[in-house]
């Protein structure tokens, strides 16, 4: 069956001059398809109103199609729409309906983001910037003014990228 004639037999489920719709639109898997496909993919979608995240750090859970997004006011006071998943594993941030807080935790390997959305914090992993910008290797240093240290330079940053690329987590 084409796409175009299970479009017409929807058309053909609904009797608009008596109000009355076909019950299984609403649990037509074929529907729910076309539902995603042309309509959640391809037009602005109602998530909340303005005053379910009216403080920074509101926030609420909802879904775009199949996706589960959070509602949240960052604390620039913007409201943002995020994917609620670690791009680490995929995992979800937030497990409520709604709240306040000032991150969100991934509960898999605990990579913490901001209530704007940020990565924040990857534990056991130190904030980097490339070595040498004439150096394509990938190998990273801490980046300057990190405060896990009691300072850097760039001899420091050299030695302590040696260090992770042989298989220290220090």
């Amino acid at each position: 069956m084409t796409v175009d004639s299970r479009i017409n037999d929807l058309i053909d489920a609904v009797q608009y001059d008596k109000g009355l719709i076909n019950r299984s639109i609403f649990v037509d898997r074929d529907v729910y398809e076309l539902e995603l496909e042309r309509l959640f993919a391809n037009t602005w979608l109602f998530l909340g109103h303005v005053s379910q995240v009216a403080e920074p750090g509101d926030f609420i859970t909802t879904y775009m199609g199949e996706d589960s997004v959070i509602v949240s006011r960052g604390h620039d006071g913007r409201v943002r729409a995020l994917l609620n998943s670690c791009r680490h594993r995929g995992m979800r941030v937030c497990r409520s309906d709604e709240g306040n807080t000032s991150f969100f935790k991934c509960p898999y390997h605990a990579w913490t983001y901001s209530s704007a959305g940020e990565l924040e914090g990857v534990p056991k992993f130190r904030l980097a910037t490339p070595v040498s910008s004439t150096r394509k290797s990938g190998v990273f240093a801490r980046s300057p003014g990190s405060r896990s240290t009691g300072g850097s330079s760039s001899a420091t940053g050299r030695r302590r990228a040696r260090r992770w690329t042989s298989g220290s987590a220090n």
